[in-house]
Formats: C-alpha cells, sequence, structure tokens
C-alpha cells in the first residue's frame, strides 16, 4: 500500500510505492484507490478527488519485445484489457537514462495515446486520453508501467513527465534474490 510523506511544492507529495520499495511524486490530489477497493498486488492505483484522472503503477513480466516497440506492445494489451473500441497511439518517445532517474532502467518509453473505453460497464464508450511509460528493468525480468488516464482531454503531459522523472527503485529486494545478466 502506498502512503504519503512530506508535502512538496505545488502541492505535490512523495508517496511510497509497493511497501517503499519505489518512490514518486505527484499532486496530492491523487488518492490511494486501495484505500476504497481492492487491488492486485502488483499495482499501486491512484484516483484524483474531484476528476476521473488516475494514476497506475503496474509491475509486470518482462516482455521480450524490441525496446522501440515496447511502449505499443503494452498499449495494445491495455487495450485489449479495457476493452477499448478505439485505440490510437499519438506520439512514442525515448526518454534517456540519466542519473536520478530510475538508475536501475535498461530503456525508459514514453507514449501518448487515446482509448475508447466504456467505464464501470456503462454501454458509451468514452474518450480517454492515455499516458503510457514505460520502464525496462532486464536484470529483474520487470517491465514496469506508468499510466496516467485522463478522460478530459485537456493535456497532462507535463504532469506525467514530472511523474516519470520522479520514479526511484529505493529498494530491489521487491523482485527478490534473483538478478538476471543484461
Amino acid at each position: 500500500m502506498a502512503e504519503a510523506a512530506t508535502t512538496t511544492s505545488n502541492n505535490n507529495l512523495p508517496r511510497f510505492l509497493f511497501g517503499g520499495a519505489f518512490t514518486c511524486v505527484f499532486p496530492q490530489e491523487f488518492q490511494n484507490v486501495s484505500f476504497f477497493r481492492e487491488i492486485p498486488d502488483n499495482q499501486e492505483v491512484f484516483s484524483h478527488i474531484v476528476t476521473d484522472q488516475s494514476i497506475i503503477f503496474e509491475l509486470v513480466e518482462y516482455e521480450d519485445t524490441p525496446d522501440d516497440q515496447i511502449a505499443q506492445f503494452h498499449f495494445q494489451e491495455l487495450a485489449a484489457a479495457n476493452d477499448a473500441s478505439i485505440s490510437t497511439v499519438v506520439s512514442v518517445d525515448s526518454i534517456p537514462t540519466e542519473p536520478g532517474i530510475m538508475d536501475d532502467c535498461s530503456a525508459i518509453w514514453l507514449l501518448t495515446g487515446q482509448q475508447a473505453i466504456a467505464k464501470f460497464n456503462e454501454p458509451d464508450s468514452e474518450l480517454v486520453e492515455v499516458y503510457l511509460a514505460v520502464f525496462r528493468l532486464v536484470q529483474f525480468q520487470t517491465d514496469m508501467l506508468v499510466t496516467l488516464n485522463n478522460p478530459s482531454l485537456i493535456s497532462q503531459l507535463g504532469l506525467f513527465r514530472e511523474v516519470v522523472r520522479s520514479l526511484r527503485l529505493v529498494d530491489p529486494s521487491i523482485f527478490g534474490e534473483t538478478k538476471f545478466s543484461i
């Protein structure tokens, strides 16, 4: 379960994810959904208290897909899981790995797209802007996905980039004792 730490500027809070194994900073208006419903152990889910925006952190098995195609792969997997009637990739960019930004990553990819999704079994689909970051953690045989779902279609790319740039692996023991060679 994620917890909040001391408040930072701009109403952002440092958050401890996956029992403190990761930290990330994002607005305090995003509340931990696990207080309201059950969330799988491989996910941390936050929902904005006013908008329908959500931020999801998910640890998934490493996919043997080329780095330059991994964001599209996970985006299509997400579209299938959401039963999206429309799934469109708008852009895909590589984010340079640099000291301090998820040092254990071999690659980071950022995808912006749109999906038409029916929420809560409603008959009508809603167009949702989807920001997806994929952190390749080859040595742990894990891809970490960070997704911002934005139904308002007002660009939140700046906010999402801040979230992505603030993500840190604090405790690699979350992946167990086994480390795979790269």
